[in-house]
């Protein structure tokens, strides 16, 4: 038992460390987002917080009229106004203007004003000194928390206000009370809060008044894959969760908080990695157990009747190895057509290998057989890398369904996340492969002791 855990530990740090390989080749490969808003990859050492981005868009403001760092401001709303009101008197008379101006938009969604109350650099001025004065106490975690959490208890007018008035600073709180979705009570907390969501966070996803509880949870999942992607923006980055960030406002850090989603990141397309996957990986593990198992025991015949390790078989490996590539490739032209033919021929490629690479039997006391067939099982964990490679080759040139056609796909039109779900679902199967040598290696080595026991 403690050597399967050891085993079972190493194999799932190896699939951690070729993740990050992988990302950081088809990273380099395939580049992602090239409108500044795309993340490091693996590191990064300023993450975007709201404190940030509200000051870099007062000091453009104070440059000259900026129509997007008016919009950066609106967008930011309720969650910038702690770094912007405390300072608005400090700030040069036309700059003062300009952002308040640039805030009335949040004052309209916040129901505090109308927008013909705002219209002029002094109105919006006096009205935000004013407003801050008033709600600054308001602006605090453990207010908007309560507030928060007595919207999801019961559904109030007065207590959705509470929350709107908050704009953008509620919706760190709002993520964390949508919870879990299990029953109808769940589902009704949950539309409640996705109405104010909808409002302040700017996303049309709202469970229907009737909605089932499937529907919930796909709305939840939708809000908190918009909070991964953005939470950053409307978040103030302190001590530990500043730290923190540095890893998880990366490339990286993103797509595998998709993973621990259940996701596998978003493809170019719309679909979920998972989906991806799902839908292309059983291609792949039938040919790759179908050659594994086929070619396992063909080999493992081949060795019960020859009983030794001759020169003819090796050469027949060696041969079948170096003719595989030149020969999917003459197969190629052939399109799907010729998948069974060379799914055959890596199915001998196989048998070969294990045919040439099995140990003479020294199992005295198992049956004649499985003295070959057990040890050959042995042999897949080497073999299994090589093999999935091959079976990738044979999918990409001949355009079968499976991993290797998604991969293909996924490098021509670029799609990071693809290839990464591609890769991923490579790891599983190689591991897997790994898992079933290594069982068939314990119980070979139990039948030597036996047999080596007077």
């Amino acid at each position: 038992m403690r050597r399967a855990v050891r085993r079972l530990t190493w194999i799932l740090l190896s699939l951690g460390l070729m993740t990050v390989v992988a990302f950081a080749l088809l990273s380099e490969l395939l580049p992602g987002e090239s409108d500044g808003r795309a993340p490091p990859r693996f590191l990064n050492f300023a993450p975007r917080n709201v404190r940030d981005l509200s000051h870099a868009a007062v000091e453009r403001l104070a440059r000259g009229p900026d129509p997007a760092a008016s919009s950066e401001l609106a967008r930011l709303g309720g969650a910038a106004l702690p770094f912007l009101l405390p300072n608005l008197e400090r700030l040069e008379p036309v700059t003062r203007e300009r952002v308040a101006l640039a805030l009335a938009p949040v004052a309209v969604r916040m129901g505090a004003a109308k927008a013909d109350e705002l219209s002029s650099g002094p109105d919006a001025v006096s009205f935000w000194v004013r407003f801050w004065q008033d709600r600054s106490v308001d602006f605090r975690e453990s207010v908007v928390r309560r507030l928060v959490t007595r919207l999801g208890e019961r559904s109030l007018a007065l207590r959705r206000e509470d929350v709107v008035a908050l704009d953008t600073y509620a919706l760190p709180a709002l993520i964390d009370a949508l919870g879990r979705v299990n029953t109808k009570e769940d589902v009704m907390r949950v539309r409640r809060l996705t109405i104010v969501l909808a409002h302040v966070g700017g996303q049309p996803l709202i469970v229907d008044k009737n909605g089932s509880v499937e529907q919930a949870r796909q709305v939840v999942q939708q809000w908190r894959r918009f909070w991964a992607e953005n939470g950053a923006d409307f978040s103030a980055l302190d001590g530990p969760h500043r730290v923190a960030a540095m890893v998880k406002e990366t490339a990286y850090g993103r797509w595998l908080g998709s993973v621990l989603r259940g996701e596998l990141g978003r493809t170019t397309d719309g679909r979920l990695g998972l989906v991806l996957l799902r839908a292309s990986i059983s291609g792949s593990l039938l040919r790759f157990a179908a050659i594994a198992i086929l070619g396992t025991l063909l080999g493992a015949l081949a060795a019960y009747w020859s009983r030794r390790q001759g020169s003819f078989a090796r050469l027949l490996d060696s041969s079948i190895v170096l003719a595989a590539l030149p020969v999917l490739a003459l197969l190629a032209p052939l399109g799907p057509r010729a998948g069974w033919l060379a799914t055959a021929m890596l199915v001998l490629w196989q048998a070969a290998l294990v045919a040439a690479h099995t140990p003479r039997a020294r199992l005295e006391t198992a049956p004649r057989f499985s003295a070959e067939l057990l040890p050959a099982l042995a042999l897949l964990a080497p073999a299994a890398p090589l093999l999935l490679s091959l079976v990738l080759g044979l999918e990409c040139m001949l355009g079968l369904h499976g991993l290797g056609a998604e991969l293909r796909g996924a490098l021509e039109r670029g799609d990071l996340h693809a290839a990464m779900a591609v890769a991923v679902g490579c790891a599983v199967l190689a591991a897997a492969g790994m898992l079933l040598s290594d069982a068939a290696g314990s119980v070979v080595a139990r039948l030597d002791e036996r047999g080596q026991t007077p």
